[in-house]
């Protein structure tokens, strides 16, 4: 048998073929990399002008605050708003005013400024005097100023296409000799037109960047806004980086919350296309090395190769097969190497194909029997609870017909226990929760006659809310085993429960006692306990309450759980549901 040379070189010329494909693979998978490189730039582009803008707010906000400081605290403006004395007031307002208007000229975000005194003086030089009452009326700061700290209004001031806000801080008597009546608070308001952040940062932001600040649910500016993107979807990006479909574009996204309001930073996607990938000049220079080198390499192999062949061929030729162990030796330089091992793996997936037949067997035949064991056990299942209730039942029924009230109430609520914790849904109705508490109180009335009280404040609009199954009756009974440890005999052991809808609509439900509740250090452990995700050791007394987290957030991940405590007087424990999520 003679091996034709055009076959060897066929073989080679496939190698260098192959390898130019791997070649080629390392170049796409370095333009990938320089690819995730620019998102990440761009990604880092945009925290950087997001990050900017969230501190130049801060600043400005501080800024405006000592600006109407300035004035608030000169002589002028003190004895104009705290004083009750005309002589006094008379003399003052003019500089007063004037201090005002210099303080507000002197500051593009500061529309107009207010000073308002619990004795009912109100100075200031603006056009807006009407929208100031109206909020101070809002707050009800016109009847009692009680502000202790600064913040920004949430009611908008609307003028023309602009939308100004009004900062509040407190003002306080500090002047000595001012005659005043009972209170010395004031009031200093600044109306804010935060609008200029952005126009002012346009240099600092990204020349490709498209920037938002939106406050209150309005945008108030931006800067190389987007075609087609408005408010509501602005309002629906979440805080950190995303991409987005906008129109028929997809735009990088990093967006800042601040209260009330959030700063969002775009860029297209199209940025980090190919053609602005710029490759190394070094990368390509090592792969035009390693094809020379490849290529000086298989002309050699090439050259061996023919020296071999029709040896290796010979040998091939008058080889023997003999014994079912016995495997073919492979040639280390031959073309028939690749036949060679062929036939070996050949061999091999028969004594394989055996081999996982016998197992094939054997899995079928234990297959079949664990079937016939799940059956049977399907089968106790079904029989071993139903069985359980009939006994039940007989009991109940004895108990009623020799008037034996109370068994026969224990073994009622009993029954109907164990019915719900088998066959209940995992979402039921507060109504059925309920029930299923008050069977389980029944129960520990009988066992501890007069020593627990349970009070129920439930609204009836709550009852046929949706909540999980069994997550009240583990928390009152913590209470029972935990709350009235060493308590004074003959004191009242109550336990609160609670249900009803905060103002924004959630599910509140509470579990409280008047027992002796816990340490801080104590707390601290129960909620390091329930809430880790990590696997910490959790106590004997609390899996039940971290069973009762897990399942909670299970339906929707805003749901919470909250505990509250103070040494001898209560322990609570509150559960907040969103109705959005766990009724649809």
């Amino acid at each position: 048998m003679k091996i034709k040379k055009r076959t060897v070189n066929f073989r080679l010329f496939m190698y260098l073929f192959l390898t130019t494909v791997f070649l080629v693979g390392m170049l796409s998978f370095y333009y990938v990399n320089m690819k995730k490189t620019l998102e990440t730039e761009v990604y880092d582009s945009l925290k950087r002008d997001a990050t900017y803008l969230h501190q130049r707010f801060d600043e400005t906000v501080t800024q405006l605050i000592d600006a109407a400081k300035g004035p608030g605290y000169t002589t002028a403006l003190q004895k104009s708003i705290f004083s009750d004395d005309p002589t006094g007031k008379i003399a003052n307002i003019s500089t007063a005013r004037e201090l005002i208007a210099s303080a507000r000229d002197q500051s593009d975000y500061i529309v107009d400024l207010f000073y308002y005194a619990s004795t009912g003086h109100l100075y200031t030089v603006s056009e807006y005097t009407e929208q100031f009452r109206d909020n101070m009326r809002f707050y009800e700061y016109d009847r009692r100023i009680k502000l202790e700290s600064e913040f920004v209004s949430k009611r908008p001031v609307h003028d023309k296409e602009a939308s100004f806000y009004f900062l509040y801080l407190p003002i306080h008597c500090t002047t000595a000799g001012i005659a005043h009546r009972t209170r010395e608070s004031g009031i200093c308001a600044i109306l804010c037109n935060f609008a200029p952040i952005l126009k002012n940062s346009a240099d600092i932001i990204g020349e490709n960047n498209s920037c938002y600040f939106i406050y209150n649910g309005e945008v108030l500016s931006s800067i190389r806004p987007v075609e087609g993107l408005d408010v509501g979807n602005l309002m629906g990006f979440s805080s950190g980086d995303s991409e987005r479909e906008i129109g028929e574009e997809t735009y990088f996204v990093h967006t800042v919350k601040i209260d009330n309001g959030k700063f969002v930073c775009l860029a297209p996607k199209a940025l980090v296309s190919f053609k602005n990938v710029t490759p190394d000049r070094n990368f390509y220079g090592l792969i035009a090395a390693s094809i020379l080198v490849l290529a000086v390499l298989l002309f050699f192999l090439n050259r061996e190769y023919l020296k071999k062949t029709e040896k290796m061929v010979t040998e091939l030729n008058s080889m023997k097969l003999a014994g079912d162990n016995k495997r073919v030796t492979v040639p280390k330089f031959s073309e028939l190497k690749e036949v060679a091992t062929e036939v070996n793996s050949m061999l091999d997936r028969l004594e394989e194909s055996a081999r996982r037949e016998q197992e094939a067997r054997e899995k079928l035949l234990s297959a079949t029997v664990a079937q016939q064991e799940a059956e049977m056990t399907a089968y106790r299942s079904q029989i071993n609870p139903h069985f359980f209730f009939n006994t039940l039942e007989c009991v109940r029924s004895m108990a009623q017909y020799y008037n034996a009230d109370m068994i026969e109430d224990i073994i009622t609520a009993m029954s109907k226990m164990f019915r719900y914790s088998l066959y209940s849904d995992m979402i039921v109705t507060l109504s059925s929760e309920i029930d299923m508490l008050r069977q389980y109180f029944l129960i520990t009335c009988y066992r501890f006659p007069d020593k627990y009280v349970l009070k129920e404040e439930i609204d009836e609009s709550t009852l046929s809310y949706r909540v999980p199954s069994m997550i009240l009756q583990p928390l009152v009974e913590n209470c029972i085993k935990h709350a009235f440890v060493n308590m004074p005999a003959g004191r009242k052991n109550e336990i609160t429960v609670k249900a009803r809808f905060t103002d924004d609509g959630l599910l509140k439900l509470s579990v409280s006692d008047n027992g002796c509740g816990m340490s801080e250090e104590a707390m601290e452990h129960l909620r390091e306990s329930v809430f880790s995700e990590d696997d910490v050791e959790t106590r004997k007394d609390s899996i039940g309450v971290k069973n009762i987290y897990e399942r909670v957030k299970l339906f929707d991940k805003m749901n919470e759980m909250r505990f509250y405590s103070s040494p001898g007087e209560y322990t609570k424990v509150e559960l907040i549901l969103h109705p959005a999520f766990i009724n649809k």
